[in-house]
């Protein structure tokens, strides 16, 4: 059986969460490093330490599921914010 190979998301390899990094950032690599995880990769020296400073950047805690319901908020305002501009521009014609 072949084991896939994982390319983790750089901040856990350097356990550091860069100072100009945007939620959306922070959670895609959240979720990256629980599939990460999930398919059996080898573990970086930071993963535990990591995702608690995930969940504090985002003030949850980083469990697969609030990560995915913090994707799903993401997704949501996006698409509010993009159904309201094209609001804007019907109300203007």
């Amino acid at each position: 059986m072949m084991i896939a190979q994982a390319i983790w998301p750089h901040i856990f390899i350097t356990g550091e969460i860069p100072e100009k990094i945007t939620r959306e950032d922070v959670v895609v690599a959240g979720l990256s490093g629980w599939g990460c995880a999930q398919i059996g990769a080898d573990m970086p020296v930071h993963f535990g330490e990591t995702m608690v400073k995930i969940g504090k950047f985002l003030g949850i805690l980083a469990t697969q599921e609030n990560l995915m319901k913090e994707a799903d908020k993401i997704i949501k305002e996006k698409k509010d914010k993009k159904d309201k501009a094209g609001m804007e521009i019907l109300t203007n014609i």
